[in-house]
């Protein structure tokens, strides 16, 4: 079973769900078949949170819009990635805008681009997620990596 990560975004000043979502292909679907109804599941969560809570946002997130965030660099082949996306999507990503940017560059970018961004990123990611704080093993990987560095045969570029 292939997994894909996408980021569903609401947006309560603009009554939207905004999807970011790597994946060119099925551009032409509706919402709802794209997503298996999880967007839809999500919105009627937070709704239901809302009500809960007696919050004023319940009804009017009701009526919210889910939309397809458009981005040019939507890919078509790299079935691997979707969590780096998914990263540098909630990285990047502040509301529905025409003109937002993430930073990758085109599938087709010449020289590989788009992919060894992903690839700096990956690395970009594990290292704050191994060497963060609340990391219970930090300690431990600290003193490794300081034991290797110490060889004299590493090279950080």
């Amino acid at each position: 079973m292939e997994k894909h990560f996408y980021v569903a975004c609401f947006n309560v000043k603009h009554i939207r769900v905004g999807v970011l979502d790597k994946r060119a292909r099925g551009n032409t679907l509706n919402i709802k078949k794209k997503y298996d109804g999880w967007v839809e599941t999500l919105k009627m969560l937070l709704q239901t949170t809302c009500l809960f809570k007696k919050h004023p946002m319940a009804k009017i997130m009701k009526s919210a819009l889910i939309v397809r965030q458009k981005m040019d660099w939507r890919i078509e082949s790299n079935g691997i990635d979707c969590e780096i996306f998914a990263m540098r999507h909630m990285e990047t990503y502040m509301e529905l805008l025409a003109g937002w940017e993430c930073g990758l560059e085109k599938e087709d970018a010449p020289n590989d681009l788009q992919q060894k961004q992903l690839n700096n990123l990956r690395i970009k990611y594990i290292a704050k997620i191994l060497l963060h704080s609340l990391n219970e093993n930090r300690r431990k990987l600290v003193k490794s990596l300081n034991k290797f560095l110490e060889l004299g045969v590493a090279r950080i570029s």
